[in-house]
């Protein structure tokens, strides 16, 4: 008796139906999770990859060509912002960074564009998997280059700068107090712990389980501050000026546009 060959209608609705489910469980759970991150959803990404490869199989050439340009008008928008980025608020953020920042937004936004152009044209063509090619290392290599711009803004991330700062001018018993804000990588600059003062973000489970380990209030952080022999802390420019015009004796060693760094 001959076995009954597979429907591959049958067989394509069960693995789509799976990709779904695959997709919305990964979106869903790390969306009402209470601690997630972006890229907690990456695993999505190959189930919607092979979902949007089974829809492009049945594609033509003319309903891609709208799809091609939402992302187009996007990135033609990157292209025009970036141009105009020295309008924009500073904030923290020097504006020879947001300079650097701007000019490898305008090259990510040439390359999508140029790989849209050659898109396009291959799909006037009806040459459909030629212009999907096209779009596709258009968005690798503007993905990547936009990438490679936030090199710059991210040394402003670094605690590299101010730990040197403090491990010229600190020993080995000296505490360091995080005031209002917390930088993760300063603990493995400095091989010690930090105090946190006025800050609990994701440290409020410890601060429960541990009280003592953390300083509640800039009020007791100054009696702290004006007890201690000896003593270094880091904080915003707002917190800084806060404590100075409370006359807490503070000397700068160290300023950059993010933060200051302090000894009694």
């Amino acid at each position: 008796m001959r076995s009954a060959k597979p429907d591959a209608g049958a067989n394509d609705l069960t693995a789509r139906r799976m990709l779904v489910a695959w997709c919305w469980f990964v979106l869903v759970f790390f969306s009402v999770s209470g601690s997630k991150l972006p890229s907690y959803i990456l695993p999505m990404f190959p189930g919607l990859a092979l979902l949007l490869t089974q829809r492009l199989r049945h594609a033509d050439s003319a309903a891609v060509r709208w799809h091609v340009l939402l992302p187009t008008l996007f990135w033609f928008g990157v292209l025009v912002v970036s141009t105009q980025i020295h309008r924009l608020p500073l904030g923290e953020t020097p504006g020879e960074v947001l300079e650097v920042l701007a000019a490898q937004l305008r090259i990510a936004a040439g390359l999508y564009l140029a790989g849209a152009a050659v898109a396009w044209w291959e799909l006037r063509r009806r040459r459909l998997t030629a212009a999907l090619v096209s779009i596709a290392m258009g968005h690798f290599l503007a993905t990547t280059a936009a990438m490679l711009a936030h090199d710059a803004y991210g040394q402003l991330k670094s605690a590299a700068p101010f730990a040197e700062a403090l491990l010229g001018s600190i020993d080995k018993d000296t505490p360091v107090f995080a005031v209002r804000r917390y930088d993760q990588t300063l603990p493995y600059y400095l091989q010690r712990n930090v105090v946190l003062v006025d800050y609990v973000d994701e440290f409020a489970f410890g601060q429960r389980q541990e009280p003592g380990k953390a300083i509640p209030s800039l009020e007791d952080f100054a009696v702290r501050w004006r007890s201690a022999p000896r003593a270094a802390a880091y904080m915003g420019h707002d917190t800084w000026r806060e404590l100075d015009r409370a006359g807490l004796p503070m000397r700068v060693l160290y300023r950059d546009p993010r933060l200051v760094v302090t000894k009694p």
